[in-house]
């Protein structure tokens, strides 16, 4: 019967723009942009090597013509030609990389897609999916507590350590704490008391309590 049927938002809901419907669609896109860096690393290429053909023509000229009219500020602007062209041509092969990086991490989360299929494979996929609410509730505080901490450390140590200097370096840093790495004797030079206080609390709400 007419209107007894799933309304239309729902159907493009499940069949377009779900979550793994939109990692096909992002999937594609990151492709497209790819290609598309591609043939512009290309142009840029090839414009390079026509900026450095004309900087070899003008040094054949000044140096195998003794009655050459080509001046320095000349010589000059065609060498400034090429270094601009060089600069683009490096921009773009540093941008398709960073979108080469992108195009991997969208392939794992097709594989994730393709493993729902099999129970046995999809354990991580309904796992994550089951604890999604407790997960994001628990980064709540995990996030919460760990910048407060962060900011602590850009207040006791910044003036003094270079790792805590900035709000990302210290994220950084705190971060790798949080896994055993740290440098305990350049915190205690700053300050040892105030030192001692920030990594046991630090280590015990982070490490000992959340992480755990």
């Amino acid at each position: 019967r007419v209107g007894e049927g799933p309304h239309w938002y729902h159907s493009l809901w499940n069949d377009y723009i779900a979550f793994w419907n939109m990692v096909d669609w992002v999937t594609i896109l990151v492709a497209f942009v790819v290609v598309f860096m591609f043939v512009q690393l290309m142009g840029q290429n090839t414009l390079m090597h026509s900026a450095f053909k004309v900087v070899l023509e003008a040094e054949a000229q000044i140096y195998g013509d003794l009655e050459s009219q080509m001046t320095r500020t000349e010589y000059l602007v065609i060498v400034e030609d090429f270094y601009t062209a060089l600069d683009k041509a490096i921009s773009a092969e540093r941008s398709m990389r960073l979108q080469l990086c992108v195009y991997p991490m969208m392939v794992m989360l097709r594989l994730f897609k393709s493993f729902a299929a099999q129970a046995r494979l999809a354990v991580v996929t309904d796992t994550l999916q089951c604890a999604a609410q407790d997960l994001i509730h628990f980064f709540m505080v995990f996030f919460g507590v760990f910048f407060c901490l962060t900011l602590c450390s850009v207040l006791f140590f910044g003036q003094d350590l270079e790792e805590f200097a900035t709000i990302f370096r210290a994220t950084h840093t705190c971060f790798r704490m949080m896994f055993g790495d740290w440098d305990w004797e350049s915190l205690e030079k700053v300050r040892r008391s105030t030192s001692m206080f920030w990594f046991i609390i630090f280590m015990m709400l982070m490490v000992m309590i959340l992480l755990n």
